[in-house]
């Protein structure tokens, strides 16, 4: 079970170490995702004074912005499943602790239990040697 723990705890380990990494891209997402919004409006604004040819540029560039956008989408919907599986593995490693500690706990009564038991025992055995020696 530690083993198993261990495990658990290497892989959620892990698990927020890719959270961190993709938190990271996500700012890096947005910055650029601002850069895009900033030049659009540039674009907006420039867009009357400039040749087709600048027009048409804008337009492959917007496209292209709403295909980051689609992929910034996806990689949202990605993220909520990857979250979802992290929530469900915590839980999971919370339920198998509790499981765990309540083992353990068992074990604990049984031993002091059985401690018990051999301590009485021993004192009887030692009490009786003595009576025969003539100690008492």
């Amino acid at each position: 079970m530690v083993e198993s723990l261990e495990l658990a705890k290497l892989y959620f380990t892990k698990l927020i170490t890719e959270f961190k990494d993709f938190r990271e891209e996500f700012r890096d997402y947005r910055e650029e995702f601002r850069d895009f919004r900033h030049e659009f409006r540039n674009f907006r604004d420039e867009s009357l004074s400039v040749s087709r040819e600048i027009l048409g540029e804008v337009k492959g560039l917007k496209q292209e912005f709403r295909d980051y956008r689609e992929e910034f989408r996806d990689f949202r919907q990605e993220f909520g499943d990857f979250r979802n599986g992290s929530l469900n593995i915590s839980r999971e490693i919370l339920d198998t602790s509790k499981e765990v500690l309540g083992e353990v706990k068992g074990l604990r009564k049984d031993l002091q239990t059985i401690l018990d038991e051999r301590l009485t025992k021993i004192e009887k055995d030692i009490a009786a040697i003595k009576a025969k020696i003539g100690l008492l």
